[in-house]
């Protein structure tokens, strides 16, 4: 109501292209650009190809082990809101999870 009120505009209005699910906003999906567009992911399978590759990446730094990570849809989604946390000025947060579940 507040968005409504302020911009004559809705969340549901702004998002109903994407249907019932807001995909996440990612700005690193283009490579290596000076300013990249910060974006919709249209493709989550390309969003998971590309985690995946800097993940195996990652592995074969000097000093890195390897990670064998599933990369579900939540866990996409996650990551996207993380990188996008850290890219602010001052960006940090806090991660808590279930103990013992392997969240």
């Amino acid at each position: 109501e507040k968005l409504l009120s302020l911009f004559s505009s809705s969340f549901a209005q702004l998002f109903e292209q994407f249907g019932e699910s807001v995909p996440p906003f990612v700005n690193f999906m283009r490579g290596a650009m000076d300013q990249p567009p910060y974006e919709p992911v249209r493709d989550m399978g390309a969003l998971k190809d590309l985690l995946t590759e800097k993940l195996d990446d990652y592995g074969l730094e000097p000093g890195a082990s390897t990670m064998d990570l599933v990369l579900f849809k939540d866990a996409l989604h996650h990551i996207c809101r993380i990188h996008r946390i850290l890219q602010q000025p001052r960006g940090n947060a806090l991660l808590v999870g279930v103990g013992g579940s392997g969240r």
